[in-house]
């Protein structure tokens, strides 16, 4: 019998593969899963976790975080008005820190303690969070690329 840590190891590589697949063509999957699976909350989450995961490999250049910042923003930012329309959040400076640092493991390890809404909402705080330091990392560089041209 394998035990909880073992599982979720087994599951953070699968999503780590998926992630891998999902970043190859953004745009189809964002697609299929809007088609197909999002109706279903077991589903959202996986996707959510796969996206994550995306968020948490370094992005090749501005035009990769582009491309997936426009396919699945507005995804996330529609699920998460229906979140917080039926009470979904946070609500203490204690549950902000912790989804800075939070990665699929983390939800992976406490998903046995949590419905899927309550899981969905924290994962997507933290998809915020890494949409926002994905955008500023690739800005920044996208920026110090260009810079010699305008003498900076």
């Amino acid at each position: 019998k394998l035990a909880h840590e073992r599982i979720s190891d087994l599951n953070v590589d699968n999503i780590n593969a998926m992630a891998e697949y999902f970043l190859s063509d953004v745009g189809k999957y964002v697609r299929w899963f809007v088609g197909y699976c999002y109706d279903l909350e077991s589903s959202k989450t996986l996707f959510f976790m796969i996206l994550l995961q995306s968020l948490m490999k370094p992005q090749k250049d501005f035009g990769q975080f582009s491309a997936l910042y426009e396919s699945c923003f507005p995804v996330i930012l529609k699920e998460w008005d229906k979140l917080e329309a039926a009470g979904f959040g946070i609500s203490t400076e204690e549950s902000i820190r912790t989804m800075l640092d939070n990665d699929c493991k983390a939800f992976l390890d406490n998903m046995h303690d949590m419905e899927f809404e309550e899981l969905n909402a924290e994962i997507l705080i933290c998809i915020f969070w890494r949409l926002l330091d994905a955008f500023i990392a690739t800005s920044c560089e996208h920026v110090s690329e260009v810079s010699p041209f305008f003498g900076y």
